[in-house]
């Protein structure tokens, strides 16, 4: 019977294997510093998504502290009123508004305060009359 011999280790053989020691301890050494980022955001992310749930309870709380307050008359209801109770065409306030002259002064400005030829002003943002001031 045979018996297989083990090479004899040597220098170089031993270097080798301290180097490929060397290197994984160093990966590890940055795998936990990683993971030890990753933990820390995941703990201010925790704190963040908490304090949005706080103010979402605060945003619930308001929103029935204004339902025990009354019944409350929505802008699109007081619109539809005058639409369809007053018979104002709301078209027709749009075309007086937005005349000719007043579309190109709006023209390529994003935000301005617009005179109308009625003498109130339009006030724009984003290319968009918001309100008027009188």
């Amino acid at each position: 019977m045979s018996t297989v011999e083990k090479p004899k280790p040597t220098a170089h053989k031993l270097k080798g294997l301290h180097v490929k020691r060397t290197k994984i301890v160093k990966e590890l050494d940055d795998m936990h510093a990683n993971y030890e980022g990753i933990k820390a955001a995941i703990e201010a992310m925790d704190k963040k998504i908490e304090a949005k749930r706080l103010e979402l309870q605060e945003v619930d709380a308001e929103i029935e502290e204004v339902r025990q307050g009354g019944p409350i008359v929505t802008e699109h209801a007081i619109l539809r009123y005058i639409e369809r109770v007053m018979g104002i065409d709301l078209q027709a306030v749009v075309d007086d508004i937005m005349r000719p002259g007043v579309v190109e002064a709006i023209g390529g400005l994003v935000n301005a305060k617009i005179p109308h030829p009625d003498g109130y002003r339009l006030v724009v943002r984003d290319r968009a009359v918001v309100t008027i001031e009188g």
